[in-house]
């Protein structure tokens, strides 16, 4: 079993990427670490594999944090998760060893293409194993698709965060209709925010009968 340490300062995200980790049988979180000096005193205690890294926080960026930690000498693995999309951050962040750069928003289907890499490169780093070029090519192939990751047609980045966000405020399950209002938002259009936001495990949704038994649907944020 790998162990694996997420540093996030947003709960919300951070319990998304603990579920999704745990949910995957070679993994599992160790800890979840909302700033510097919490990461680095979890890396004490752990010693993870892996750390899932956002760029963005508290104290230091993780870019300065991954170069921390190569100073002291520390060669665990790092993925970085961010909202950057400046070449020159994710250049640097290869530079110091980073095995994959996501750029938010992203489907865990790519989340899991990034651990997916890790897992070969543990697999053919045993000594005296002879690479090829093909398994030298799956040890960096998640480096060959840093691209942004399409989203869903159409959903769209920023109105995806608006979305997020309006579910922040909201502590009781609504209906479509009130978070369109809310958000003066056709239903057609969300409708397809709510069903992607479901599909990676953001909001749970339920089923709701009225007083003549029709059924409608109710959305609320998982906790």
């Amino acid at each position: 079993m790998w162990k694996v340490l997420v540093v996030e300062d947003d709960p919300m995200l951070a319990e998304i990427h603990r579920r999704y980790i745990e949910s995957q049988d070679e993994f599992e979180c160790v800890d979840i670490a909302k700033d510097i000096p919490f990461a680095q005193a979890a890396i004490e205690k752990h010693d993870p594999d892996l750390i899932i890294l956002d760029v963005y926080l508290p104290q230091m960026t993780g870019i300065e944090f991954l170069i921390k930690l190569r100073e002291q000498g520390r060669t665990v693995d790092v993925i970085l998760i961010t909202a950057a999309r400046e070449f020159s951050k994710i250049e640097k962040a290869f530079q110091y060893g980073a095995i994959d750069y996501l750029i938010k928003p992203f489907e865990f289907d790519r989340l899991k293409q990034s651990l997916d890499v890790f897992l070969k490169r543990k697999s053919i780093s045993e000594p005296n194993i002879e690479l090829d070029q093909t398994k030298l090519d799956s040890m960096f192939v998640g480096q060959s698709t840093k691209a942004d990751v399409s989203l869903p047609k159409g959903v769209h980045e920023r109105t995806l965060d608006r979305v997020i966000h309006a579910f922040d405020e909201l502590s009781e399950a609504v209906s479509i209709e009130e978070i369109a209002s809310k958000m003066s938002m056709s239903k057609v259009a969300l409708r397809r925010y709510l069903e992607y936001l479901e599909k990676i495990g953001f909001i749970d949704i339920e089923m709701s009968y009225g007083t003549r038994g029709r059924p409608s649907y109710l959305y609320k944020r998982k906790k």
